[in-house]
Order: structure tokens, then C-alpha cells, then sequence
């Protein structure tokens, strides 16, 4: 099974658009979780048109997005 986050950032951070991130797989107890580059929400607004790391174009990123895969998730509300 897959549970899906998106993780709205409090702050933007600046990521180049060229660069290549690795795309981690942890393992923890019963749980695989996958960590995706940051991303930018379409609702925020953006600050600048055009931004650039030392010439490379970027994005203004403020979204952290997981993925956690198990076998079963309890997803009853009675812990809540």
C-alpha cells in the first residue's frame, strides 16, 4: 500500500531546475519510504519570474514530497 505526503514548507527554497537529485529509499521497521526532489506549489505565488543558481535556471520550491509504502496501514481514527 502507498500513503502519499506533501509537506507544505514554511519558507521557499531556491533548487536549481538541471539538477539531478538522487531519489532515496529508506527502510524503517515495516515501512519503505521514498523522498522526492522538492517541488514548487502551483497555489503560491512566485516572487520573481525568472530566478537563476550562479546561471542555471531554478524554482522557488516549498513542497517536500514522501512516499511510504507497507504492507498495511491502519487508517481506523480510533488512535486519533
Amino acid at each position: 500500500m502507498l500513503a502519499r505526503v506533501y509537506i507544505k514548507l514554511p519558507y521557499s527554497i531556491t533548487v536549481p531546475k538541471e539538477i539531478k537529485f538522487p531519489l532515496p529509499d529508506y527502510s524503517n521497521r515495516d515501512y519503505r519510504i521514498r523522498i522526492y526532489p522538492p517541488k514548487t506549489d502551483i497555489r503560491s505565488p512566485q516572487l520573481y519570474e525568472e530566478i537563476s543558481v550562479d546561471g542555471v535556471p531554478a524554482i522557488q520550491a516549498d513542497i517536500l514530497h514522501m512516499d511510504f509504502y507497507k504492507d498495511d496501514f491502519d487508517r481506523s481514527t480510533k488512535n486519533l
